[in-house]
């Protein structure tokens, strides 16, 4: 398979900045690339200012293909939450297939939380813990924040958090699998539940 990306286990990346801003990525892939069995996990940053942002997978033009990856974020090194006010968490950032990932965003208080610009996902689990700071928070904690184009079927959805919604289609936020459905056409087969990662 050209263009393949497969089997690394990348973790620990620290963005060291003390001010604000600063991104942290697992890995930044060129256009219609393949990324297959990759495992990231605990990706942070010590910027206590707020206003970063950690992205596991980076897709250049929202192409490319992934399959049997796995990705774990919200928790550095030692598993202890990232709280910084401000803090952006994408688990994936872009891919127009996708089959059979996992994505765990792991609790704690934050500002975005998402698997963004997807266009076709199927048999894939997306998982969102995180939480609102506070109750006066506007911040949405989704499991995935996608566009019309979004194509999808046999994935399973969860969210555990304060502020947390199965999906953001083009703004719009939505909790039940039902309304979700209804709305986008999509995930007829889908189910929402908790996955029951054992120590993601």
């Amino acid at each position: 398979l050209a263009n393949l990306i497969e089997g690394n286990h990348i973790y620990s990346l620290v963005q060291e900045s003390v001010s604000s801003g600063g991104n942290v990525t697992g890995i930044s892939a060129g256009v219609f690339m393949n990324l297959k069995r990759n495992f990231i996990h605990n990706l942070y940053t010590t910027n206590s200012a707020g206003f970063a942002t950690i992205k596991g997978i980076l897709m250049a033009n929202n192409t490319g293909r992934l399959e049997n990856n796995m990705i774990s974020l919200g928790t550095d090194s030692l598993g202890n939450s990232l709280t910084a006010a401000g803090l952006t968490i994408y688990g994936i950032d872009g891919a127009d297939a996708l089959r059979h990932n996992s994505v765990y965003i792991n609790a704690g208080s934050t500002c975005m939380n998402a698997t963004v610009n997807l266009t076709n996902c199927y048999n894939n689990i997306f998982f969102n813990a995180r939480s609102n700071q506070n109750t006066g928070s506007a911040a949405i904690h989704s499991s995935v924040s996608v566009g019309v184009s979004y194509v999808s079927d046999y994935n399973m959805y969860f969210y555990s958090g304060t502020g947390g919604v199965l999906g953001i289609r083009s703004g719009t936020p939505y909790t039940a699998l039902s309304a979700w459905r209804t709305a986008t056409g999509v995930d007829a087969n889908a189910i929402f539940s908790n996955p029951l990662f054992i120590n993601p």
